[in-house]
């Protein structure tokens, strides 16, 4: 028994410790799309996984199909009578407002930003519409938006190591390639993310 009661310890042990590393360990994730194609490749330790592109499967030979059967039809049963349902009475939700948008957003965007950690990001697009006016005016856009999102993500968390990005006007064709490398930490996230739902309830918004 005292084998048993030692064996069951050192498997609990061990998965409190894979546990532990899951949450505690940086998760790395590489996207990227280059030439119409997507890739994801996770790393954790010294594992990696490649999500994207998927390797193509043989194609197994088709079987002829079987003959089958003729099934002798049931007889139809006589149809019952509806039950009436029931009306249950639903918990009035709080609809979501700006301010309490704005609250959450406030309260809950910067910790949950600070769980990823990107160490690389490169973009080239180059911005392309049937109109050179349109150009300008999508090529003013697409600069404005990338630019908010970078400022973003300095202000709130800090985790934008290096960025190389290259928005140009093409007045012959659009194009948009890059990669990312995002570190995440899972314990974090998780954490982040349980105190949000518990302002939801809080707030009946759930």
């Amino acid at each position: 028994m005292k084998i048993v009661g030692i064996v069951l310890l050192s498997l609990l042990g061990l998965i409190v410790l894979l546990l532990a590393l899951v949450m505690l360990v940086p998760v790395g994730v590489m996207a990227g799309y280059r030439e119409k194609v997507f890739s994801l490749k996770i790393k954790f330790l010294f594992l990696r996984f490649t999500i994207l592109p998927q390797k193509e499967k043989k194609k197994k030979k088709k079987k002829r199909p079987k003959k089958e059967k003729k099934k002798k039809e049931p007889k139809e049963k006589p149809a019952e009578p509806e039950k009436k349902d029931k009306k249950k009475k639903k918990k009035k939700k709080t609809k979501l407002s700006l301010g309490l948008i704005k609250t959450l957003l406030t309260k809950h965007l910067p910790p949950i930003l600070s769980c990823f950690y990107i160490s690389t990001l490169n973009l080239k697009w180059d911005v392309h519409a049937p109109d050179a006016g349109d150009t300008a005016i999508r090529y003013g856009a697409a600069s404005s938006a990338v630019a908010g999102f970078l400022a973003i993500l300095d202000r709130f968390s800090k985790r934008l190591r290096h960025a190389n990005v290259d928005i140009v006007p093409n007045y012959d064709e659009g194009r948009i390639e890059g990669d990312v490398t995002v570190s995440i930490t899972v314990g974090k996230l998780v954490f982040s993310a349980i105190r949000l739902l518990i302002d939801l309830i809080k707030y009946k918004v759930l």
